[in-house]
């Protein structure tokens, strides 16, 4: 069997978008699971948004979904949203250890609702990290949807 056949009409026969989309989240978990660890060890890890976007994209045509520009348009928005979770998550990660660091008692939960949005917007040390990798995010989110798009158009036309 080759890689045309597996997109072949009788092979997938109508887009099972609410199986492809639930494959394609739990596909993605892997790729958020590398942004975390990689914020954990101090790196920027923003690059992952590409892994999110392209683990979707593969969760999704296993659903079976057909490569659609419709599918283009899902796998960039789910990116894009799971990305910016995934960039708040590691920075709340980034400040619950920086105020642990400081002698201070705090929660995850706490970070994650209250500290977190005061060191974004009032932080002038915290506050370039987060902003910074939300441009990183945003920047490989839209290359790996770009890329995921020009793969589906050289499929298309072979």
């Amino acid at each position: 069997m080759n890689n045309n056949e597996i997109y072949s009409e009788e092979m997938i026969p109508a887009n099972n978008y609410l199986k492809g989309i639930l494959l394609g989240i739990l596909f993605s978990l892997g790729g958020v699971a590398v942004w975390i660890l990689l914020g954990l060890i101090n790196f920027y890890a923003s690059f992952a948004a590409y892994l999110i976007g392209f683990l979707f994209y593969l969760g999704v045509i296993k659903g079976p979904v057909k490569p659609t520009n419709k599918l283009i348009g899902i796998v960039t928005v789910y990116t894009i949203v799971v990305s910016m979770i995934a960039n708040y998550i590691s920075f709340a990660i980034a400040v619950m250890r920086s105020l642990t660091k400081q002698g201070y008692d705090t929660t995850f939960m706490k970070c994650l609702l209250t500290e977190a949005p005061y060191n974004i917007t009032d932080n002038p040390d915290m506050s370039p990290t987060f902003w910074i990798n939300f441009g990183l995010a945003f920047l490989f989110a839209g290359l790996g949807s770009y890329s995921i798009f020009k793969y589906m158009r050289q499929r298309q036309q072979a």
